[in-house]
Order: C-alpha cells, then sequence, then structure tokens
C-alpha cells in the first residue's frame, strides 16, 4: 500500500512538473492575429505602423514596411524601405533592388 502512494505522489508530481511549463509557454506567447500575406506584383506596397501582416511578397514594385511582419519580406526588383517602428519576425530579402533600414 505504501508503494501505491509513492507512485500516485510520483505521478502527480511529474503530471505537474510537465504541465505548469507548458501552461507558461502558452502564455509567455503573443496572442496576434495575422492577417492574409500581402502580395503585389508591379505595385507598390505601404504597411502602415499599426497594421500587422503574415509575410510580404513584392515584384516590380517598392515596399515600405512600419508595421510588424510575422514572416519574411521578400522584394524582388524594387526598393523597400524598413521603417524605425518596423519589426520583421523573419528576413528580409531584396533581389535586384535595394534596402533602406532606419536607425531604431
Amino acid at each position: 500500500m505504501k508503494w501505491l502512494k509513492q507512485a500516485l505522489l510520483a505521478s502527480a508530481l511529474i503530471a505537474v512538473w510537465v504541465a505548469v511549463p507548458a501552461a507558461q509557454r502558452i502564455d509567455d506567447m503573443p496572442q496576434h492575429r495575422w492577417s492574409n500575406p500581402a502580395l503585389r506584383i508591379g505595385q507598390d506596397y505601404t504597411l502602415k505602423s499599426t497594421d500587422a501582416a503574415r509575410e510580404v511578397l513584392v515584384v516590380a514594385g517598392d515596399a515600405t514596411i512600419e508595421g510588424r511582419v510575422d514572416r519574411e519580406v521578400v522584394v524582388i526588383f524594387g526598393k523597400v524601405q524598413i521603417a524605425s517602428t518596423a519589426v520583421i519576425d523573419g528576413s528580409l530579402v531584396v533581389l535586384g533592388g535595394t534596402a533602406t533600414v532606419a536607425d531604431g
């Protein structure tokens, strides 16, 4: 009977040890709702400082990023301007163009 109590206690401790970090990870995750990816071909694109996008792809146009991008910003045959308020959680890729990044 003593071994059963010890086994139950050990199981409860393991369950708490596993559950607490998982709950903390969920609580620590930012609660953002990203809009659809932005795709522009032959057009310019501006992401305002109050807006967010999952990812941005601009072909043969210019991009201005002032807000938050969850994944990549890709500009092909154009220029991209990154404002000091911009946050890009992924990569910035520019092919056949230029990039300007503001201080801050």
